[in-house]
């Protein structure tokens, strides 16, 4: 299950990219913390399925 992962690394880059900007950073945070939670929760019910 790969995707967690690759939301984690997506939004750190984002965040690193975009350290400068502390309005877009904060953006990014959410973004960030949103593409976790989304993807944990889509992999639980994928579980949860099966």
């Amino acid at each position: 299950m790969a995707t967690p992962c690759n939301s984690i690394s997506a939004g750190s880059i984002l965040i690193y990219l975009l350290k400068g900007n502390p309005y877009v950073f904060e953006i990014n945070y959410f973004i960030f913390f949103g593409g976790i939670l989304s993807s944990y929760l889509l992999a639980w019910m994928l579980f949860k399925k099966e």
